[in-house]
């Protein structure tokens, strides 16, 4: 933030020409925002004053260096159809920040007099406001575009700084006038198609200006800037030779259009600029303006006529304009699709994320359920152990059934890891009553503990060719979840296996109660049981028989199918 007061220019916090100078490094950024906040009776003022009057003083005199260089373009006596120093004031106000333009102001009108290259009457108000006022907008504009429009768009973004470019030089144009007028003598006028044309001429050459020498000094202050962002597009180096035959191609043809004396026609040039700022971005673009000005200005100089000269100059203001509107929708449209590409890698990112966790919840579901059924395994066994004379049968059929789970559990967590090291699935032939009865022995505890009968309705010795702990894992899944689901005590679960064409059907149906909702899991088990059923190429579906009742049907085909 930039501040004139009675003593001169002094800084109140680092602005964006101090972070685009690489003065500021990117982790004391915020830190110097606070450091300088209220730096009324600091003693690092001079410093920073230090700092600052030696760069204004370097921008008002190669501002007026430009201004003498313009010269060789002016007309009318008033103003320059090529003007240089628009595009070096541009870049200074665009890359320091708009609060930066009174002391830019001062520089170039204090630089400028004390040279002699603006002469100023005494007293002579309107002058002095017509001499400040061009900067003046330059900053208004480039405020109103970046920091409002755009909410401080970036050096880089192409869209705001073309409307900035066009925007300026048309109202600058207006404010030049106040100094345009106290030059004029007595005798001359500036009224009707001199006031047209004076505006004209102004905005022409200062856009111009921008265009032309505005880029490349961005340019150079991003690469000079090691914590500035860069822009993203990039040209392809295989595209040059097909810019530089389109340009070749479009020069020779107005050659020959003006050896044949229809004029000078600039309309092939216009066209292959364009395709140079579509196909190249705006770097491509930008030397395809830069050509066309290298044959142009030094034809417009003095020796030709206004007319003439104006004629000339407005083709290649059309021909930047154009080109460079070319390239800012080609590099916007890289910038896009770069975007969108940092934008899918972070969905893919948030999705995958999203996978593991719903992994780790199913990991924990499978998990959880054959703890806690060793547990209740495990309390039955102590019970029946502390009895005076224990059932040894009893005994071994339960330590059985804590060994086969125990055992399953360890085969889970092996084939956890195994699918983590991308290892194949281990099948096996078993028959389908096999699992039935197997999952009858092992649900027996927790439902009797439960108060929930279970009971087999059929069965069929239909050969299957399955993963054994993951299928057998599903179908605990379907009876816990009927369990659960199940009024208790009292609550009846009917088994079944079936064959049906070439596949078998396992069914598990049970009666609901409406209050087992209160006591569900997190409703994840029937996602795990598709999931294995569509890995073995079947599926599970869910009806209801009747009132009040569920059935869940896991289809699977036989071996061989």
């Amino acid at each position: 933030m930039t501040g004139i007061g009675a003593t001169g220019v002094c800084v109140s916090m680092p602005s964006r020409f101090e972070r685009a100078a690489g003065l500021l490094p990117a982790s004391s950024q915020s830190r110097a925002v606070h450091r300088f906040m209220g730096l009324a009776r600091s003693e690092r003022l001079p410093t920073r004053a230090l700092f600052w009057i030696p760069v204004l003083i370097a921008y008002g005199v190669t501002f007026t260096l430009l201004r003498v260089l313009a010269s060789h373009w002016q007309t009318q006596g008033l103003f320059s159809l090529w003007f240089p120093a628009a595009g070096l004031r541009f870049a200074f106000i665009w890359t320091a920040g708009a609060r930066i333009t009174p002391a830019a102001a001062l520089a170039e009108l204090m630089v400028s007099a004390a040279s002699g290259t603006v002469a100023i009457a005494p007293g002579s108000l309107l002058a002095l406001i017509g001499v400040l006022g061009p900067c003046l907008v330059y900053g208004g504009v480039i405020h109103l575009v970046r920091d409002r429009l755009f909410a401080r768009a970036e050096a880089s973004d192409p869209l705001p700084f073309a409307l900035a470019a066009a925007l300026a030089p048309i109202v600058a144009s207006l404010a030049a006038l106040l100094w345009a007028v106290p030059q004029l003598g007595p005798n001359d006028t500036l009224v009707g198609p001199e006031l047209f044309s004076a505006m004209l001429v102004f905005a022409l050459g200062d856009m111009l200006g921008v265009l032309l020498l505005a880029p490349p000094i961005l340019w150079l202050v991003q690469r000079l800037n090691p914590y500035a962002s860069r822009p993203s597009p990039k040209v392809l180096v295989s595209r040059w030779p097909e810019v530089a035959l389109v340009l070749a191609l479009a020069w020779l043809l107005v050659f020959f259009i003006q050896e044949v004396d229809l004029g000078v026609v600039l309309a092939p040039v216009l066209l292959g600029t364009c395709w140079a700022g579509l196909r190249g971005g705006r770097p491509a673009a930008w030397l395809a303006i830069l050509l066309s000005a290298l044959i142009v200005l030094p034809l417009s100089t003095g020796a030709a006529g206004d007319v003439q000269r104006l004629h000339a100059h407005m083709l290649l203001a059309c021909i930047a304009a154009g080109g460079y509107i070319a390239g800012s929708y080609a590099d916007a449209q890289a910038i896009a699709r770069a975007e969108i590409r940092r934008r899918d890698r972070l969905l893919l990112h948030a999705e995958r994320l999203k996978t593991l966790r719903a992994m780790s919840l199913g990991v924990i579901h499978e998990v959880s359920q054959p703890l806690s059924t060793i547990a209740l395994e495990a309390n039955s066994l102590l019970s029946a152990t502390a009895a005076r004379q224990p059932d040894l049968a009893e005994v071994r059929d339960m330590s059985e059934r804590i060994a086969r789970k125990a055992q399953d559990l360890s085969e889970l967590i092996r084939r956890l890891r195994s699918f983590g090291e991308g290892a194949g699935e281990g099948r096996t032939t078993v028959s389908a009553f096999h699992l039935l009865d197997e999952l009858l022995r092992m649900t027996a505890t927790q439902a009797e503990h439960e108060g929930v009968r279970l009971e087999l309705r059929g069965g069929s010795d239909a050969i299957l060719s399955v993963n054994e702990v993951e299928i057998r894992q599903a179908l605990l899944n379907l009876v816990r979840n009927a369990i659960n689901a199940s009024p208790r005590p009292g609550g009846t679960i009917w088994l079944g296996v079936s064959h049906v064409g070439e596949h078998a059907l396992f069914s598990v149906e049970n009666r609901v109660d409406p209050a087992a909702g209160r006591r569900s899991g997190m409703g994840i088990g029937l996602s795990i049981v598709q999931i294995v059923a569509q890995s073995h190429g079947g599926e599970l579906r869910v009806d209801r028989p009747g009132t009040g009742r569920v059935r869940c049907i896991l289809q699977l085909p036989l071996a061989g199918e």
